[in-house]
């Protein structure tokens, strides 16, 4: 048999390495979310994937309920939009849901502790994420009905929003699976409709650098540095 060759290798043993590091992610969100269960789950409300730059910079700017509800709206606006945040109605949600919140606990014997304990825990993270990024990995979008959450069209690019809000700007692409999946989205025929999935995006508020990478950049990249 023929030996594999240094770049198959290389690819197989940075997909372990990596595996181990998303197992160390897991563990360190799970740690985040119990603790703030304890003192401020409007975090853990907010946010359901833990496993992201989005979810580190708001516990770093606002690690408490009190710090949060300080925060002017367009402070919070500027924020969302600045971390691809691109669902006016989800953010109204949350900032109505901000005005209605009040503290689990005024207790400082409990919120200091935890404060303190997040604050380590989103250190880690942010280390842990990282570490990921760095193996150069890229995810392709598949456009199935049945794994983005929605029929229409639409639901393609918020997919795509939630995915670069998780994994950053460079680690999303395009995976469509036109090859075979059954049925399209609703709006979309097969790669003539990329066109209509790019515009759309841009009208979301996505920006025409992020835009490019996921139509094609970050694949580029990606197999530039496999194969070299």
């Amino acid at each position: 048999m023929q030996p594999q060759s240094v770049g198959i290798r290389t690819l197989e043993r940075l997909l372990e390495e990596r595996r181990e590091f998303v197992d160390e992610q897991t563990r360190i969100t799970n740690r985040l979310t119990s603790a703030l269960k304890e003192y401020f789950p409007l975090a853990n409300a907010w946010f359901d994937e833990k496993a992201s730059a989005l979810f580190c910079d708001f516990l770093s700017h606002w690690p408490s309920l009190k710090q949060l509800q300080r925060a002017r709206r367009t402070t919070l606006l500027t924020f969302f939009r600045e971390h691809h945040c691109y669902q006016p109605r989800l953010i109204e949600e949350r900032l109505a849901a901000l005005q209605r919140a009040t503290p689990l606990t005024d207790d400082a014997a409990v919120i200091k502790p935890k404060a303190l304990m997040v604050e380590g825990l989103v250190d880690q993270l942010r280390v842990t994420l990282k570490a990921i990024a760095d193996k150069g990995g890229v995810v392709g979008i598949i456009f199935a009905p049945q794994y983005i959450g929605g029929r229409q069209f639409t639901d393609v690019a918020r997919h795509i929003e939630h995915a670069v809000q998780v994994m950053g700007e460079d680690g999303v692409a395009l995976g469509s699976d036109f090859d075979g999946m059954v049925p399209l989205p609703q709006g979309m025929r097969d790669v003539r409709d990329l066109k209509k999935l790019t515009q759309t995006l841009l009208d979301r508020g996505m920006t025409v650098r992020v835009v490019e990478k996921v139509l094609g950049h970050n694949f580029r990249r990606f197999w530039s540095e496999v194969l070299a």
